[in-house]
């Protein structure tokens, strides 16, 4: 599941959410008992994409609701920040987006002209 910064940030704003307190340092990894609700939204995603009519569009409110949850947890400090434009989080974001991008035409160009990378 990928998450698009823009909706997050929409999200947060339509339930106006606050950003959670931060502590004196944020790891960029949590681990922490997964909720109940949030297991079921997984299970019934899941359950969804295996359906035959399942696929990337057909589940757009659970994917939402699994966003939403993932945005009350308590360790949700990171994805806040990074829904707003222009924090550390999200400079860092943009930036490994534009590395990709950048190194996937730079591949795909020398693939063309016959070069190996």
């Amino acid at each position: 599941m990928q998450f698009n910064l823009t909706r997050i940030r929409s999200l947060i704003e339509e339930a106006r959410l606050p950003t959670p307190a931060r502590g004196a340092s944020e790891p960029g990894v949590y681990v922490s008992p997964t909720a109940p609700s949030f297991l079921d939204a997984v299970l019934r995603l899941a359950r969804l994409l295996q359906s035959p009519v399942g696929g990337p569009g057909a589940c757009p409110m659970t994917k939402r609701e699994i966003l939403f949850r993932l945005l009350l947890d308590e360790s949700s400090v990171i994805l806040h920040r990074m829904a707003h434009a222009d924090s550390q989080p999200q400079r860092i974001a943009m930036a490994i987006g534009w590395l990709r991008t950048t190194f996937a035409r730079h591949f795909a160009s020398m693939t063309s002209h016959g070069r190996q990378a």
